[in-house]
């Protein structure tokens, strides 16, 4: 998930979509999990941070 290139709008959406609507607590669980783990570059994770907020 972290090569999306999350700079395009479509893929914004997408993950907001699935972030904003999980199907189970499991996945919601594993979202919460991704978003606090996920290693990336110092430039990926300005982009993720922006988009977050």
């Amino acid at each position: 998930m972290s090569d999306y290139p999350i700079e395009e709008k479509q893929y914004q959406n997408l993950i907001l979509n699935n972030l904003q609507n999980p199907k189970t607590e499991a996945e919601e669980e594993t979202w919460n999990h991704f978003i606090e783990e996920i290693p990336m570059d110092s430039e990926k994770h300005f982009m993720w941070r922006t988009l977050l907020e």
